[in-house]
């Protein structure tokens, strides 16, 4: 079902790690102000561990957003997900910044010097903080973005879609049946076709029908219905071979 993409609400996760990043650097402007640079080492370091499952989340949103059908919804999320890949990346080049700054200071020996290393740091850290303010307004509306999506589907599956008996295979052996569960599940629909020579059609909202018969080949079916919907050909392959929608 289309509902249960969201289930794992990558970005409710993904929020979670940006606050974690935000109590360390708390941490860690604190410590720059004693001048405790090996904890402020350490405090970097686990923000660096964080920084990785905050890419994992990404990417898993990246599959996520990819799957639903074109809509709205999916052009929002597109542009806050693009957004948060550029925050993502630049934190990861300041965290590497600023760890390569602290080895610095460490083996420096002169204070001059040291207070000009130090000068640097706090403007990476303020440059992070602010991609931190923003990764985290952005992630909060992918959050908001897709409870409206989950909320939208949800109201349209409530209304029940009759299914019409369909019969017969195409030559590589997809049941029109199981086709038929798969173009339901991505928010189609499929109906009798009397005044054409294909048995069957299928409807998208907003697009020309597709014809559907067992002679219409699996590669025209796969490309139509990819166009209509957005979804990925080896996801459509995969979801026709199975009998139901599956996941990237």
């Amino acid at each position: 079902m289309v509902l249960n993409w969201f289930l794992k609400d990558e970005f409710e996760q993904f929020y979670s790690r940006i606050e974690r990043l935000q109590k360390f650097l708390r941490i860690v402007d604190k410590e720059l102000l004693i001048n405790h640079f090996v904890e402020l080492r350490r405090h970097f370091r686990q923000i660096k561990r964080i920084l990785p499952k905050l890419t994992h989340l990404y990417q898993e949103e990246l599959k996520t957003v990819n799957l639903i059908p074109e809509s709205n919804y999916k052009e929002s999320l597109r542009k806050f997900s693009a957004d948060l890949g550029d925050e993502i990346g630049d934190l990861e080049n300041l965290v590497n910044n600023a760890l390569a700054l602290i080895e610095e200071i460490l083996k420096i020996r002169a204070l001059t010097q040291v207070q000009e290393q130090k000068q640097k740091l706090k403007t990476i850290i303020n440059h992070i903080t602010t991609i931190l303010i923003q990764a985290q307004r952005d992630a909060f509306e992918l959050v908001k973005l897709e409870k409206a999506w989950k909320k939208s589907i949800k109201a349209l599956h409530q209304k029940p879609i009759a299914k019409i008996s369909v019969i017969g295979k195409l030559n590589n052996g997809w049941r029109l049946s199981d086709i038929q569960g798969v173009i339901i599940d991505l928010g189609g629909i499929v109906e009798p076709n009397p005044s054409g020579t294909h048995p069957y059609k299928i409807v998208f909202p907003g697009h020309r029908s597709i014809p559907l018969a067992e002679s219409t080949p699996p590669f025209m079916l796969v490309r139509e219905v990819s166009s209509a919907t957005g979804i990925d050909n080896k996801i459509l392959i995969a979801s026709f071979s199975q009998g139901q929608l599956v996941a990237a």
